[in-house]
């Protein structure tokens, strides 16, 4: 009786250990295949997440979806894009839709162990697009303060608004870069309206233009008895006589190089002073900057640095804008 029984469980009891170990052998084949090429996508995935690269971490997360679906990947393909498409907005100057992915990527829920880093990351872009939005606005309206004052002929003013607004940083942001280029037109404009203001005859000055220089001449100036003022006129003439007939003219190359001795520039190359014409006794320079804003076809623009005259007699060096 007991060898027939122990003769039955070794029959029986053998089949069913053989199908334990066939399943046991079919999940091992499975579990090191399949998340083998998982593993190595998420972890490629990882790695080009935390260097920024996020169009690369979505397609890496992708492949391992492919192998193994789960949570995890599915979250990260999602936080992956959400980020791509807020820091390439930045770049093309959809500011707004940038930071409206940034805050999806804040709001995110998940498990994934990436999701504190994806909103470390969320935070950067959301100051960086705030930051750009606020320099917009600021170059906005500095083209239009500047225009307004181009209208009233007050060009020193002018030149100072789009000037000072071209000094605000605008990065790689493609919308803002087009606004520092039409500041410096703008301050070129400006310079060509004044000096064709200045040739016009005296009668063809209008008379709120006028109105508006008398209001910015200085009340000490306005009481300045006549007499006094005469004299010093003719002090003035008689030593610049003087000077001119003991100075040698200058050269537009002499007083190009005076330019950038005043600036302190001589050793950039990038940053160009070239003579433009005369006013009067003085050589006006044109202080400018190339600018290359795509390394790859060396395409640019030029930047204005400012004007300045050189008296070609005494070698004095001024700005023009501002004098």
């Amino acid at each position: 009786m007991l060898n027939s029984t122990y003769t039955y469980y070794i029959h029986h009891g053998g089949d069913t250990m053989k199908k334990i170990i066939f399943a046991i052998c079919c999940i091992l084949l499975l579990c090191g295949c399949t998340p083998k090429a998982y593993t190595e996508n998420m972890t490629k995935g990882e790695a080009a997440f935390k260097e920024g690269d996020y169009e690369k971490s979505a397609k890496l997360f992708e492949k391992a979806q492919k192998e193994k679906d789960t949570d995890e990947v599915n979250d990260l393909i999602t936080l992956s894009n959400l980020l791509f498409e807020s820091k390439r907005a930045i770049y093309t100057g959809e500011l707004e839709s940038s930071i409206s992915k940034a805050k999806e990527v804040k709001e995110y829920k998940s498990d994934a162990k990436l999701l504190s880093y994806a909103k470390k990351e969320a935070d950067k872009l959301l100051k960086e697009a705030n930051d750009l939005l606020a320099a917009q606005q600021k170059l906005e309206e500095s083209i239009e303060k500047g225009k307004e004052l181009l209208k009233q002929n007050k060009f020193d003013d002018a030149y100072k608004t789009f000037s000072e607004a071209r000094k605000i940083d605008v990065s790689n942001n493609k919308n803002l870069i087009d606004l520092k280029n039409q500041l410096t037109d703008l301050m070129n404009q400006t310079i060509d309206d004044k000096l064709a203001y200045h040739n016009k005859p005296s009668n063809e000055k209008t008379n709120e233009t006028d109105k508006n220089q008398e209001n910015e001449t200085p009340k000490e100036n306005q009481q300045q008895p006549k007499g006094n003022e005469n004299n010093e006129n003719n002090e003035n003439n008689k030593d610049n006589n003087t000077q001119k007939e003991e100075s040698k003219v200058l050269t537009h190359s002499e007083a190009e190089q005076l330019v950038r001795q005043f600036l302190k520039i001589e050793s950039n190359k990038n940053v160009i002073a070239r003579y433009d014409h005369d006013e009067d006794d003085n050589y006006i320079i044109h202080v400018f900057e190339n600018v290359i804003d795509d390394p790859k076809t060396n395409v640019g623009h030029t930047a204005t640095w400012g004007w300045y005259g050189v008296n070609k007699y005494t070698k004095k060096v001024f700005d023009f804008m501002n004098n």
